[in-house]
């Protein structure tokens, strides 16, 4: 297989983002660029240089009506909807659009086929009690630590002590499937759906305890431009940028202006 350069593969992710976009305004979806992507936005009107991912989020409810109506309403079977809620095979907790005339190949000890793709990540929401966050977000730190000696494998960029305590642990969580870990952590996302309150947060992978954001944030959405297009910003972004990553107009320092994804993209023959 030919492998996909890293000037293709943005595009290709692009496309995807593009035509998830359509998807949402046709059935009045509503979602907001996310994470390092909404940085690269703001700051960049486009992908941060060093970054090779896209990410967006959705309210929960949102999000379910997505991955509920995604299989009948669409019309381009080159992207389709890869989500733990249709498949419980697959190795992750949130949802991907994946693009598929190419194939991505992860270090991920899990076999699954994906190709290349957007990140779509559920907004839960969340108690207004801290100490009811406190455990949601202590008890998926647990099971995201589980879940990463299932599936995560041997790399010879990680230290030697690391990788033996991976495997280590890997052999004692033998008994425990990585499917009924993600189970548990979508469980968890969800528990407090629906419930009084101000605040809303990413559970399934996220920063925890650090993006906890108002729930007001989504009350309108902008669209402003990144890369050769106009998309989907959450009006309330600066709040939640800042409680995330802090100064996020700043420039990293040199020597962290690198990615962090391990994986190597190819076209189908």
């Amino acid at each position: 297989m030919q492998e996909i350069s890293a000037d293709d593969l943005k595009k290709l992710q692009l496309g995807a983002l593009h035509y998830f976009h359509e998807f949402c305004v046709e059935h009045n979806l509503k979602y907001s660029i996310y994470a390092g992507t909404l940085i690269g936005t703001i700051r960049h009107k486009g992908f941060i240089p060093w970054d090779d991912d896209i990410d967006v989020m959705m309210r929960r409810d949102e999000y379910d009506r997505l991955i509920k109506i995604y299989p009948q309403e669409n019309k381009n079977k080159r992207f389709k909807l890869v989500s733990p809620e249709i498949d419980d095979s697959l190795p992750f907790t949130f949802s991907k659009l994946s693009d598929e005339t190419t194939v991505l190949i992860e270090d991920c000890l899990i076999p699954h086929h994906i190709g290349v793709n957007i990140d779509i990540f559920p907004i839960e929401d969340l108690p207004d009690d801290p100490a009811e966050r406190d455990k949601i977000f202590k008890k998926k730190v647990r099971i995201r630590k589980m879940l990463d000696c299932k599936i995560v494998g041997w790399s010879k960029s990680r230290a030697l002590w690391k990788n033996i305590v991976l495997a280590t642990t890997r052999f004692f969580l033998k008994p425990v499937s990585y499917k009924k870990l993600i189970a548990e952590t979508i469980a968890l996302a969800k528990k407090y759906q629906g419930c009084p309150g101000e605040l809303c947060g990413d559970v399934v992978m996220g920063y925890n305890w650090r993006e906890v954001q108002k729930r007001s944030n989504f009350d309108e959405y902008l669209l402003m431009p990144f890369e050769d297009g106009m998309f989907y910003v959450c009006k309330g972004y600066d709040g939640y940028l800042r409680s995330t990553f802090g100064d996020y107009m700043q420039l990293p320092p040199p020597e962290q202006r690198v990615t962090h994804h391990s994986y190597k993209a190819y076209w189908k023959e």
